[in-house]
């Protein structure tokens, strides 16, 4: 079966012979039918501009490729959209895992090739300046339909609290801090004295 082209402008595509002298237009296609159509032609978005039905049953697509305006605003609002949505899963899991008595650090994020655990990272709010870290599970939650539709954690059934150094959790989030999400400034592990007061009393 052959596809319809695209056109420009109708004088386009008449010249170009579409359609043919006995396949005549028959109406102009309402706006709000052309939503689903051609969003990708030849692996490139474009903006429907008008269509048209003919008599056999075709269609005179007049559409425009995007200009580097539409394209900049289109990137800049898919990353907009991307930062809200991280911004409310991350407050969803920080309401998961928030430990009273804890100053909670930061977590593992899942990466795109690793569902490995989320490791959270504890500081007491007073007595000895370890570190603390807990698994949680990364999972699904579903919607009314069963299907998965945000990102939450829950806690591993085998994992308590363990203990650690602060230079190995410092050194592990230096090593790849595009790895976890903080909730707290590095400087409440690695400041002498013991900022811990400093910050939980509001200080930047």
């Amino acid at each position: 079966m052959k596809k319809n082209k695209t056109f420009a402008t109708i004088t386009e595509a008449i010249e170009a012979g579409e359609p043919s002298l006995i396949d005549k237009i028959t109406g102009e296609i309402k706006k709000a039918d052309m939503a689903s159509w051609i969003q990708v032609f030849k692996g490139e978005i474009v903006y429907l501009e008008n269509a048209y039905r003919t008599l056999s049953g075709k269609f005179i697509i007049i559409a425009r490729k995007r200009t580097r305006e539409e394209e900049k605003a289109a990137s800049e609002r898919y990353e907009q959209a991307a930062k809200e949505a991280e911004a409310l899963q991350n407050e969803r899991i920080k309401a998961i895992v928030d430990l009273p008595g804890y100053i909670l650090i930061g977590w593992r994020k899942r990466t795109k090739h690793s569902w490995e655990d989320a490791r959270i990272i504890y500081l007491p709010v007073s007595g000895p300046r370890f570190v603390f870290q807990k698994s949680f599970e990364y999972t699904w939650e579903k919607d009314k339909n069963g299907l998965d539709c945000q990102l939450t954690v829950k806690a591993c059934r085998w994992s308590n609290l363990s203990r650690w150094t602060r230079k190995e959790i410092v050194d592990s989030i230096k090593q790849s801090p595009d790895n976890y999400h903080l909730c707290a400034p590095l400087w409440l592990l690695t400041s002498i004295p013991d900022p811990r007061p400093r910050y939980l009393a509001g200080e930047e």
